[in-house]
């Protein structure tokens, strides 16, 4: 039973429209995903996820490769057009109003086993040093 008011969260799952981090996002200059360390292995995808790059998690205007023994990225790479940014609000999908408090509510990738992902415990613990999505 849902409580009275409360709002219902839809995820959606099918990350095929990620268009991921352009390396062409700079006129007149490439910038390439950097390549990993010597011998090192991003996270394994799950079996049948569609996808470019081996272990390459692509979301809107970024791309991330997680190291799978320590959980957390090797990289992110992203892309912000500053002359166009827009604050959203990341619970409701609406742009912020100037100065307005925004939280982000983090959901698991199935993309990933979740061994490979560290939980909110970590960085709730560990806030003086990590911050979730930075």
């Amino acid at each position: 039973m849902v409580p009275e008011g409360a709002e219902r969260v839809t995820i959606d799952t099918d990350y095929s429209n990620r268009r991921g981090y352009d390396s062409t996002f700079l006129p007149e200059l490439k910038v390439r995903l950097p390549g990993l360390p010597a011998g090192a292995k991003a996270a394994p995808l799950r079996e049948g996820t569609a996808g470019g790059e081996e272990g390459l998690l692509d979301y809107e205007h970024f791309s991330v490769k997680i190291n799978p023994r320590r959980r957390m990225a090797f990289f992110t790479a992203t892309n912000i057009d500053g002359l166009t940014y827009l604050p959203i609000d990341r619970r409701t999908g609406e742009p912020k109003e100037e100065g307005a408090e925004g939280g982000e509510t983090w959901f698991d990738d199935d993309r990933m086993d979740p061994q490979y992902t560290v939980v909110q415990d970590f960085y709730s613990a560990n806030s003086t040093y990590f911050d979730r999505g930075h």
